[in-house]
């Protein structure tokens, strides 16, 4: 029985070689195969194929279309199993009476097809690839377009050798510019890399796009958004060309690791119609900061957090040059820490809720921030919070607060030159209500009030390490500083101080010309370097970008405002020198 066995298995074993010789023999076949198209094809076909892409491309635009036919070459292998004819070094002129520019250059744009589209001598595109680009989409104040590029025509004709039946668009490394004059918009951004999905011919389809982008900036009537921030896109949208309208499927965009939902439809026909729903359940303190204005999020862009931390948006209503939508955010912090992500002074155990709205009028004198009853721990002591800030034109606060605050949340986000921070404010039943610009005034409805004080707050501002103790009393528009200590570049300064207008200082009051910061009282220092403190405190001024169309820019400040001061300072000085001079025992008023 064994032998027998044995026997019936021996024919096995050469029809096993035999399978894996034939498989063998065929996979080379194959692979010579297609090297020997790869070499024979573009030397057969490769001039006719370029005289036709040639022929059809400048047939259908309506601008000029910049390249050497040295450029241009057929690929079997590049993206086998299809053909690719790739143009190198390709630029498109602007669609603009008598311009020489450009508004698409391309290292290499790629318009792949079918192999056997060669033999029949009939070309459909069905997938682009655009490589190492510079794109400058323009729209001047009238609504005239820079990039109108191609022949809207008003018969079908087949009858052409090629036809574009687009279902696939990748993007890699594309620095892309929008300017709308008309509509006060400029996006600025780097796609790095991204790929549409769709039957992109037909009048309603379903886009699907996923990839990588760098936001350089979002200008929207002047206001900043999304500045150099890293997203990540994984979006389904159905695309309605009859209505000219795109509803989100599926919409998901990781901005900075913080995820947001998409939901809702944008309708884009005579007015910019917007009914969307933005809400996120895996975000940080950083994902609310995302949804607000560039210069409001600034001086928070170190700040990061960890817990729980939900939110929803609704943006509502149409967008024009006169109008906006209607914006509503509501979110909610549990159990969450609160630090400098450099410095380091945490707050633990946050919990809170608030909400954003842009009111009535969808304007900035409608809008408002609430913050309901923070509460949070510094180490072991407990910290109280409540903000509400209305009317973002001529602001209304009020501002409780109680408790202990690292210095580095504090210090370094009013300040983007600080390298440094330690210590804590401590802060003992801080309120502080009523109009901003009314608090130096008699106008004020309620007074300002509450004390706080320095504990060991040290930072170092352009490598000059400073250090503060001591304490503040608020008393209506006034703060008293007493037995105000300071210590810096060797020297130990004193004070007795009163500061006016302090107020419009700290927030944003609305109003264009600032009162000075008023300070009155007595200032001691054994030695006193007038040169050092200058360049200390001062910004380096920053070289100015040039202007043109699509630079997301911000209103210059002026390198003096530290100089907007008025009052009547006595001051004693036992050693005070500016560059080479140097001066004893200095009294002065």
């Amino acid at each position: 029985m064994q032998e027998t066995a044995i026997t019936s298995n021996l024919p096995q074993q050469p029809r096993r070689r035999k399978f894996l010789r034939y498989t063998f023999i065929g996979f080379g076949a194959f692979i010579l195969f297609v090297l020997f198209s790869a070499i024979l094809i573009p030397l057969l076909f490769e001039g006719q194929v370029k005289k036709i892409f040639l022929k059809e491309i400048n047939k259908n635009l309506a601008t000029e279309i910049v390249v050497d036919e040295d450029d241009i070459e057929l690929s079997i292998l590049k993206n086998f199993p299809e053909a690719t004819v790739v143009f190198r070094n390709v630029a498109i002129r602007e669609s603009i009476k008598n311009s020489k520019e450009n508004f698409l250059h391309s290292d290499a744009i790629s318009l792949l097809f079918n192999v056997r589209d060669i033999l029949k001598g009939n070309y459909v595109i069905k997938k682009i690839i655009v490589q190492d680009a510079d794109i400058r989409l323009l729209t001047d104040a009238q609504g005239n377009i820079n990039y109108k590029f191609w022949k809207e025509n008003e018969s079908e004709d087949s009858s052409g050798d090629l036809s574009v039946v687009l279902e696939e668009v990748k993007c890699e490394n594309i620095n892309f510019i929008y300017a709308d004059k008309k509509n006060r918009q400029d996006i600025s951004m780097l796609i790095k890399d991204v790929t549409m999905h769709g039957n992109f011919t037909a009048d309603t389809y379903t886009l699907k796009t996923e990839g990588d982008i760098l936001s350089h900036g979002i200008e929207i009537r002047n206001t900043k958004y999304l500045i150099e921030k890293e997203l990540k896109i994984n979006t389904a949208l159905d695309v309605n060309n009859v209505t000219d309208t795109y509803t989100f499927k599926k919409g998901v965009i990781t901005v900075n690791k913080n995820i947001f939902e998409i939901e809702g439809s944008i309708t884009d026909a005579t007015e910019l119609a917007l009914d969307l729903e933005v809400k996120s359940s895996k975000a940080d303190v950083e994902a609310l900061m995302l949804l607000l204005p560039g210069n409001y999020a600034s001086a928070l862009k170190n700040i990061e957090s960890k817990g729980k931390i939900t939110f929803q948006s609704v943006i509502e209503g149409t967008y024009t040059k006169q109008k906006n939508p209607a914006v509503t955010i509501d979110f909610n912090i549990d159990d969450g820490t609160i630090y400098h992500k450099d410095f380091g002074g945490r707050l633990t155990d946050v919990n809170c809720s608030g909400t954003y709205s842009n009111g009535e009028k969808h304007a900035a004198q409608t809008s408002s921030l609430k913050i309901n009853n923070l509460s949070a721990k510094y180490g072991k002591e407990p910290v109280s919070f409540k903000l509400i800030y209305n009317n973002f034109t001529n602001p209304f606060i009020d501002l409780q607060l109680n408790g202990n605050i690292p210095a580095s949340i504090l210090i370094a986000s009013v300040a983007e030159n600080i390298t440094d921070a330690e210590g804590y404010i401590a802060f003992d039943n801080v309120s502080v209500k009523g109009q901003i610009k009314n608090f130096r005034s008699d106008l004020a409805t309620e007074p300002v009030q509450g004390n706080f004080s320095f504990h060991d707050v040290a930072c170092t501002i352009n490598k000059e390490k400073i250090k503060i103790n001591g304490t503040a009393q608020l008393e209506n528009a006034e703060m008293i500083l007493d037995n105000f200590k300071a210590e810096f570049f060797g020297s130990v300064l004193q004070a007795s101080i009163t500061l006016n207008n302090w107020l419009e200082t700290i927030f944003i009051s609305g109003s264009e010309n600032k009162p000075p910061l008023n300070i009155s009282g007595n200032i001691s220092c054994d030695k006193f370097d007038l040169q050092k403190t200058i360049a200390t405190f001062t910004s380096p001024e920053k070289q100015p970008v040039p202007a043109s169309p699509g630079n997301i820019t911000t209103k210059k400040q002026a390198t003096n405002d530290w100089m907007n001061v008025s009052g009547n300072i006595r001051c004693a000085i036992d050693d005070f020198q500016y560059k080479k001079l140097q001066v004893k025992n200095v009294k002065a008023d």
